[in-house]
């Protein structure tokens, strides 16, 4: 993928609306490793460690090149879209997904973990909740998973969708 060098004009009246929407997300915890500080004053994302990558993979831009990261920030921020892509974290802090005795997801499920992301129970405890019928550890990659492991993840993806395909002659 060759990304092109672009320039963006953006009205002072819009950065302003983004430093305020910015300063009004709040967090109930800091999340750890996170590299960032949250809550309101003081939001300054830690381009050097971004969450999802670790050191022994290398700076940031080991894995991505500088252009990729503008870019994916610039479609976050400039669009206003970034508290919603939060949301589920503060969802999920608020109220956590608990089944109760006996519910379970029967729906075929596939877990595909990369080995710098949040952390994820082990298997025998998600399978107490969800039919999971794949599972897959990849040794690299983190929260960025679709742009980091892009071909190994979608090698993944369709050999979970083949599973799932019935052929009735």
């Amino acid at each position: 993928m060759k990304i092109r060098p672009f320039k963006i004009s953006i009205p002072a009246g819009e950065i302003l609306d983004l430093k305020r929407r910015l300063e009004q997300t709040r967090w109930l915890e800091h999340i750890p490793g996170a590299g960032w500080s949250q809550g309101t004053g003081s939001f300054q994302p830690d381009i050097a460690d971004p969450p999802g990558l670790s050191r022994e993979d290398g700076d940031v831009e080991s894995r991505f090149t500088r252009e990729e990261l503008l870019t994916t920030i610039s479609l976050y921020w400039f669009t206003g879209s970034m508290p919603s892509t939060m949301r589920i974290y503060w969802e999920g802090r608020r109220r956590p997904l608990r089944f109760s005795a006996g519910e379970r997801v029967d729906v075929p499920v596939a877990v595909a973990h990369v080995r710098h992301e949040l952390p994820m129970p082990p298997r025998a405890y998600v399978e107490r909740g969800y039919n999971v019928a794949r599972w897959t550890e990849f040794g690299s990659g983190g929260h960025f998973a679709a742009i980091e492991e892009t071909d190994a993840l979608e090698q993944d993806i369709r050999a979970f969708a083949r599973s799932l395909v019935t052929v009735q002659l």
